[in-house]
């Protein structure tokens, strides 16, 4: 595959080597040190697929060049990102304003540049995709469209040309059907992209994650645990960015699938209060939850689905507020013929917010402060994401807020009763929630050994998990392929447990899974297999149950989460 073309502008030498020297192995990079200059190569047979721009410039700044190449029909196309030391609000509005996509300031995080980068290429290279697959459908409806104008036209010569009509109307009918499936593949395509780079930043997060705990068990000094501290927050920020772009990228082009299952809603909401009790105790803000007495106690939609919903909007509750009690509600609102609405709330006692910003809450990328200097973090998508979730589920959302008097967030949706057993969502209770961080770390081993098969092909994640099972006393036999886990399965009839990678060498996590439990039909027995693996979406969790594995840890696995599954079938 061709890299993509990258157009540097910059008179700065050293910012142009620092960009060449982090993007020349993955793009092909031209350089422009004047907005002149840089307006030639955009206008060349030799265009760039994405232009990194500066703003102070000797003779025409970046505003002028980004104007002159948006009033251009020959390169109005190509995505722009300003990179600028420039912060003030009016000029990052200014340069959006001209058509920018992005707008970086510096100094910048190069990984979240090169991240930005990459989202920006995937997206024009998708929709590059798209035209022409609309177009090829434009074509196709116009050739048949030109067809019955002629075969109008001929209506007198109709029987002597019904051979010829049936013939072109086929033609057309193919035509049609090719136009479809480009659009489908380039569907499947973003898709696919999507998922892929999940499983690309999983990975390596979960290493991190995985050995920063590690350490955090080691003795250190006060100084290297502080440095773990930051380093886990930094990944776990990192992390939950990331699931929101995807999240916000697989709802756009309609690649995300709602859940229905059975569910307790007590239980959902003692698991956001779980969560959320360490952020909320570092801010000293009480988080308290209220159940309506009259809500059934089990119920059927999407928990995972709800609990993101609910839980962007405590967050923002305990983000944007610096005292006082985060609420959250769940009420009656009626019933239904084989259902229940259900009202839930999120009251905060924060800063609040203006008219005018509750009008664009739920919009993407908005906050409501959106100051370069500004105190709170985060990328204004965790509201919009909620928004389209609702949507999705048939809901309806809306806010009520005051400055200064705090903001209650609410949204009712529509769950159907459940009529068969249900299975506990989660461990968690209220009580749980409210005690200190150090009564919540993982008790790893608790006395309990076994011989675990692990199925993992990233040298990183096996050994940090071989190292974590092998610290807390289990016997491990480590193999990097799905053909050796097979071998290593059928060769050694002792494993009590195995952990299976998906993407693998040879064999799939799946191919491998029904291959044991296809032995295990004729053979008798089952070994417990827990799928751990850095696709994350309902979809990937399904195939997994669906070729028979038993359980299901995505990546960057939490070590605590880990070792409770794993005794939890150990000891049934």
């Amino acid at each position: 595959m061709a890299k993509g073309k990258l157009l540097l502008v910059d008179d700065v030498p050293s910012n142009i080597k620092v960009l060449i020297e982090a993007l020349q192995d993955e793009y092909e990079i031209t350089i422009a040190t004047a907005g002149e200059r840089a307006l030639r190569w955009a206008s060349s047979d030799n265009q760039p697929d994405l232009i990194l721009l500066d703003i102070m410039m000797p003779g025409m700044d970046g505003y002028e060049v980004c104007r002159r190449l948006k009033a251009d029909p020959a390169t109005v196309h190509i995505p722009i990102i300003f990179v600028t030391a420039m912060h003030e609000e009016e000029d990052e509005t200014k340069g959006l304003s001209l058509g920018a996509v992005d707008y970086v300031h510096k100094p910048y995080s190069l990984s979240i540049m090169k991240a930005r980068i990459a989202t920006q290429l995937a997206l024009k290279f998708q929709q590059e995709d798209l035209a022409q697959a609309e177009a090829e459908l434009l074509e196709a409806n116009e050739f048949l469209e030109s067809r019955v104008e002629e075969r109008t036209k001929d209506i007198v010569d109709i029987n002597l040309k019904l051979v010829e009509e049936v013939f072109e109307h086929r033609k057309t009918a193919e035509a049609l059907e090719h136009a479809r499936h480009a659009a489908g593949k380039a569907s499947r395509a973003k898709r696919d992209f999507l998922d892929n780079m999940s499983h690309e930043i999983r990975t390596p997060i979960n290493g991190i994650v995985g050995f920063s705990s590690l350490l955090k068990a080691s003795r250190l000094t006060e100084q290297q645990q502080t440095y773990i501290d930051m380093l886990t927050t930094s990944t776990e920020r990192l992390l939950a960015t990331m699931d929101k772009v995807l999240d916000f990228a697989k709802i756009e082009s309609e690649n995300l699938e709602l859940e229905g299952r059975g569910f307790s809603v007590s239980e959902l909401l003692d698991a956001v209060v779980y969560k959320q009790a360490d952020h909320a105790r570092k801010k000293r803000i009480t988080l308290q939850c209220v159940k309506d007495d009259g809500l059934p106690e089990h119920v059927v939609g999407d928990p995972v689905r709800l609990e993101q919903i609910i839980g962007n909007m405590v967050d923002n509750g305990i983000k944007f507020s610096d005292r006082g009690t985060v609420t959250i509600k769940a009420l009656l609102d009626r019933h239904l013929d084989n259902g229940v609405v259900v009202h839930f709330k999120v009251i905060d006692e924060g800063i609040g917010m203006a008219s005018e910003v509750q009008r664009r809450v739920f919009g993407a990328f908005n906050q409501e402060d959106m100051s370069n200097t500004r105190k709170y973090e985060g990328t204004g998508l965790g509201l919009t994401i909620s928004a389209l979730l609702v949507e999705m589920m048939g809901g309806r959302i809306w806010v009520d807020s005051e400055v200064g008097r705090g903001t209650t967030f609410h949204f009712s949706v529509a769950l159907d009763l459940a009529t068969e057993p249900v299975e506990r969502y989660g461990k968690w209770r209220v009580g749980d929630s409210l005690r200190e961080s150090n009564e919540n770390e993982p008790d790893m081993g608790a006395d309990l050994s076994g011989h675990i098969l692990l199925a993992e092909d990233e040298m990183v994640n096996r050994y940090l998990l071989q190292d974590l099972l092998e610290e807390n006393g289990f016997e491990v036999t480590a193999v990097c392929d799905g053909r050796e886990a097979l071998d290593a399965y059928e060769s050694s009839p002792g494993f009590d447990l195995i952990l299976m990678d998906i993407q693998m060498p040879q064999m799939t996590g799946h191919q491998v899974t029904e291959a044991i439990r296809a032995q295990e039909e004729e053979n008798g027995g089952h070994i417990p297999i827990i799928a751990v693996t850095a696709h994350a979406n309902i979809g990937d969790r399904k195939r997994c149950l669906g070729a028979g594995m038993d359980d299901y840890l995505g990546k960057p696995i939490n070590a605590e989460h880990l070792f409770q599954m794993v005794r939890g079938y150990l000891q049934s």
